[in-house]
């Protein structure tokens, strides 16, 4: 117990942001328009899987954005990168990316 009350504080430090995050609760958008994109349930998850993307490298920060939506194009798939957010929300991008 006290090792996981070690553990639970060091993820928690004011200022950080834990690591390890539930890939469905990431905030999708589309970087052509501009509007927030809603996928099945476990769509995004199977998409980071076959990109290679490790839920542990995941945190509050990490944003989905694709190439388009139904909303503004008539493609039938689309391109997603995942971008942090840093610091005065300037996006970086992230090496890895996938198909929607």
């Amino acid at each position: 117990m006290k090792a996981f009350k070690q553990l639970f504080a060091e993820q928690t430090l004011p200022g950080t942001v834990p690591q390890g995050y539930d890939p469905e609760l990431l905030f999708v958008e589309c970087k052509k328009c501009g509007a927030p994109v809603l996928w099945a349930q476990g769509q995004a998850s199977q998409i980071l899987a076959s990109a290679g993307v490790d839920p542990l490298e995941l945190d509050a920060s990490c944003v989905l954005m694709s190439d388009g939506c139904p909303a503004c194009s008539a493609q039938p798939q689309y391109t997603v990168q995942i971008y942090r957010i840093e610091g005065a929300g300037h996006l970086s991008a992230a090496k890895k990316s996938g198909s929607a």
